[in-house]
């Protein structure tokens, strides 16, 4: 089973976050937009595993993740990786002040002394928004007005994703919530 950690969007972001995919994937057609349904902020990429692994993983998760208390971020404006020039992978930044990289390097930390393995490159707080659907030589970086938008981050999933020809299809399997404010 394919999965991965990250954290929902919820509430009236939700809802704006949908208008702007909406309005993305009408006018910029070079790339492929997260669906709605699809949006989250990715924390670890831990690809094909067994089940037994899976259960190790949510057992980690649990303990950890239940040590941090739920927080209000900010959505801001748009960016690109590799960089606004050359853009692959849109997104929008986050103002979180470090607290979701606290939460990443916690859990891997846990991984790490577990021997588990996961896709352990360098954290950077963001929300996907779309990739380059091909390899376009002129891609431009599109118009994105900020969101500026309020986001309580309430808890963690373990997702499940199963690749089909329409996209993939994300499954949550276990939720973790942060403590309380």
């Amino acid at each position: 089973m394919r999965i991965f950690s990250g954290i929902p969007i919820t509430g009236q972001c939700y809802g704006k976050l949908n208008s702007v995919l909406q309005e993305l994937s009408v006018n910029n057609t070079e790339y492929r937009w997260v669906l709605p349904q699809n949006t989250h902020i990715t924390l670890h990429f831990f690809g094909e595993r067994k089940i037994e692994e899976v259960e190790l993983i949510h057992r980690i998760m649990q303990k950890k993740i239940s040590q941090f208390t739920s927080i209000i971020i900010r959505i801001t404006n748009a960016g690109a990786f590799p960089d606004n020039r050359k853009p692959r992978v849109i997104f929008f930044n986050l103002e979180d002040k470090g607290y979701l990289k606290n939460i990443y390097q916690d859990i891997s930390g846990a991984l790490r002394e577990q021997k588990v393995d996961f896709d352990d490159k360098s954290f950077v707080s963001h929300l996907t928004l779309g990739r380059l659907a091909r390899k376009y030589t002129n891609s431009k970086m599109p118009s994105i007005e900020p969101l500026n938008e309020l986001l309580e981050i309430k808890q963690v999933n373990l997702y499940q994703t199963v690749l089909n020809p329409a996209g993939a299809v994300y499954t949550v399997l276990r939720e973790y919530p942060l403590t309380n404010l």
